[in-house]
């Protein structure tokens, strides 16, 4: 199946999909405040990542499982953190986006490296700031 062509989806639920151009998709994440950082994969969270993807993409049915990852990925409240730490010369932060890092990823970075090169954060991303 061509997936180069497909969006990333981030329904209003917390999963998603994220197709890449070599034919894959992920499909994630299961978000479990309070359970510390316990790496397991569970039965339940496999099931309910899997059941959700499906009804957004009923045609992955048939598509092979290859395999399952677990990432910790932090939350830093009501919103992300993004830019240069002010009590810290020289350090940059990009973080808690929780499972939207993931397509997130590019446009934050940009915003990030633009902060670095240029010493501003831009306006978009104001609201970010550490």
């Amino acid at each position: 199946m061509d997936t180069s062509g497909w969006p990333s989806v981030n329904p209003l639920s917390h999963h998603y999909l994220v197709a890449f151009d070599d034919s894959r998709v992920a499909v994630g994440a299961t978000r479990e405040t309070g359970s510390g950082f316990d790496p397991r994969v569970t039965a339940q969270g496999q099931w309910q990542v899997l059941s959700d993807a499906l009804r957004i993409a009923p045609g992955l049915a048939e598509a092979t499982l290859i395999e399952t990852r677990v990432g910790l990925r932090p939350l830093a409240g009501a919103l992300p953190i993004v830019g240069a730490l002010p009590d810290a010369a020289g350090v940059h932060v990009m973080s808690g986006f929780g499972a939207a890092g993931l397509t997130m990823a590019p446009l934050s970075g940009d915003a990030l490296a633009g902060s670095i090169l240029e010493g501003e954060l831009s306006a978009e991303f104001a609201a970010f700031r550490p």
